[in-house]
């Protein structure tokens, strides 16, 4: 096996990243770090609160460094003078063996070696790069030294600027509202999951100076103001603002920063971050002067980014523009089965029902392992009264090995309507197996409005269903769409059945299942099939139960019987009426 490392084109003594990383060392236990999410690239010189420090020589059984395992050198560090050696690769630079140390033992397997030099005044410089196993580098606290100064200059690291746009100034250049940067970076969205962050943002290597107006994908953007489980928002630690928002009365006013760590489920509010001030300006936006990121505790602080999130304006009052959701099996008494909203698509404003009632969500924590799903979702705070108009509330999950509002996704606009009812506008859960909870304490009778609901293509009445019905044509309906794949979010239960309907797919004429397949979803959650065969031309219309699978159980849910027909042509029609609301977004 052969390992191929770039040629050096400077003298990485003198072309180097300052790395100022004081949890990196070998004493600090409190955090865990896998240096294999980051990117590396060139030569870095460690410090240790503005002190020069290097990695450690030798290793002892354990763990530190805030890693699962700890990564050392394999060996001493080179001398200026070594001279050319076996060993040497370029000019005093040196390959040294990285040593994997962890509670099996010290030195107990590697990762990929590094190149170190030494350097005029007393320092070393490393080309670090990602490492094979989830650890990080280490450096040991007790060798840190004063910085001396060399005869040369020394480059430590270079600025980076971000992506802005410098807004024209059209009033007074002392007013931050008509005088800002624009920063647009769609990874700062507080929604990005586990698979679509790349920790690779740092806002401490920014050159913050003056005021800056977010945007996400070109919409307008606000810091956020809560805290979402493991947001990393492009970086490792995710910034956001404690307190609220001003108003445009309040001028300018100062907001402190606290920061959560990605890598910890339950790491919301864990760092607090340098002040910055915020203003509101008119046309409903916010401006604000970010500062570079500093910990004001001296924990760790990695690759901190600033968050931004997107609040949708509303055109028209959800109390009357809504979709109903009829889903008793979200009740906080249901625990039979497992169902992750992460799943599903979710857009605009949601009224809940219970078998046609009205309900809520709960407004306290909900034990794990109910409303169908591993994690449950309740309102962390009360319901708001008419004339609060709509409100945002903070959304828990309580998984059943953590503490209740452990858990927390991005906060959710609620308001209450006419008719003692309340709409919640329902977002994506990122993480985890969630569902959103109804509570079946607050079931009432309902005050019909008009929701917003799908809805069919209707038939004029005839004696023959075989000449007069309804097409469906949904790919998505295929039985070779299974639970990994049913993000598609479809739910029968949702449409306005009206008369008899011929199946085609893609084109081609179809049929429903007269089988069930193991897993299918067709589009929703739980799939449905005939039980029993189709019946012939000359048996007319016959009636056929209606079954639903639940991953490898068949008949795991039944629903309404359908009327089914043969026609001529070697085709059928279905007078498909609305699923049992029971079952899980059936399709």
């Amino acid at each position: 096996m052969t390992v191929a490392f770039p040629n050096i084109s400077g003298d990485p003594c003198y072309n180097y990243a300052s790395m100022d990383r004081p949890w990196r060392a070998n004493n600090e236990t409190r955090d865990y770090l896998c240096d294999e999410s980051f990117t590396w690239s060139g030569w870095y010189r460690l410090f240790y609160y503005g002190m020069n420090i290097q990695m450690p020589e030798t290793c002892a059984a354990g763990v530190g460094c805030n890693a699962y395992v700890s990564l050392v050198l394999n060996g001493p560090h080179p001398q200026i003078e070594d001279g050319v050696v076996t060993r040497e690769l370029e000019d005093g630079v040196v390959l040294r063996h990285i040593c994997v140390s962890s509670w099996s033992g010290c030195c107990a397997y590697t990762s990929h070696p590094i190149r170190v030099k030494a350097c005029p005044g007393d320092y070393y410089v490393y080309e670090l790069v990602r490492p094979a196993v989830c650890g990080a580098f280490c450096i040991v606290n007790q060798s840190s030294t004063s910085v001396s100064r060399t005869t040369q200059s020394i480059s430590l690291i270079e600025s980076i600027t971000p992506p802005i746009t410098t807004t024209e100034n059209t009033a007074s250049s002392f007013d931050p509202c008509f005088d800002y940067n624009i920063i647009d970076d769609y990874w700062r969205d507080i929604q990005q999951n586990l698979d679509q962050h790349s920790y690779d943002h740092d806002d401490n290597l920014v050159e913050w100076s003056g005021w800056y107006r977010l945007y996400l994908n070109g919409q307008s953007a606000q810091m956020s103001e809560w805290c979402v489980s493991y947001m990393s928002c492009g970086g490792y630690t995710a910034l956001y603002l404690n307190g609220s928002h001003p108003t445009l009365e309040d001028g300018v006013v100062t907001r402190d920063v606290l920061g959560t760590n990605e890598g910890t489920w339950q790491q919301c509010g864990r760092y607090r971050s340098k002040s910055i001030q915020v203003k509101a300006c008119p046309g409903d936006y916010y401006v604000y002067e970010l500062v570079k990121p500093e910990a004001m505790e001296s924990f760790l602080f990695y690759k901190p980014s600033y968050c931004a999130v997107v609040i949708q304006n509303i055109s028209s009052d959800p109390c009357y523009n809504y979709a109903s959701m009829d889903r008793p099996w979200r009740a906080n008494n249901e625990t039979l089965d497992y169902f992750c909203d992460e799943y599903l698509i979710w857009s605009g404003w949601y009224r809940l029902f219970y078998y046609g009632m009205d309900i809520t969500m709960p407004e306290t924590c909900t034990n794990g392992y109910t409303c169908n799903t591993y994690v449950s979702l309740s309102l962390n705070g009360p319901h708001p009264q008419i004339q609060d108009g709509v409100v945002t509330r903070e959304v828990c999950g309580s998984p059943y090995w953590g503490d209740c509002c452990s858990y927390k996704i991005k906060p959710i606009r609620v308001k209450a309507c006419p008719g003692n009812y309340y709409v919640y506008e329902l977002v994506n859960p990122h993480n985890w197996c969630s569902g959103y909870c109804t509570d079946v304490n607050t079931i009432s009778q309902v005050v019909l409005t008009s929701p917003k609901i799908i809805t069919g293509s209707s038939i004029t009445t005839n004696n023959d269903p075989c000449s007069n019905y309804s097409i469906l044509d949904n790919y998505w309906r295929s039985t070779s769409r299974f639970i990994n794949n049913y993000a598609n979010g479809h739910d029968d239960t949702l449409v306005e059945w009206d008369g008899w309907y011929r199946l085609f797919m893609n084109g081609l004429s179809a049929q429903m299942p007269e089988w069930c397949v193991s897993y299918m979803t067709c589009g929703g959650l739980t799939g449905l099939w005939l039980h029993g065969s189709h019946p012939q031309l000359e048996d007319g219309v016959v009636t056929r139960d209606i079954f639903g699978s639940y991953y490898y159980q068949s008949t795991r849910y039944k629903s309404d019987s359908i009327q089914v027909k043969a026609c001529p042509g070697d085709f059928y029609v279905y007078n498909f009426t609305r699923p049992t609301v029971s079952i899980p977004a059936p399709y």
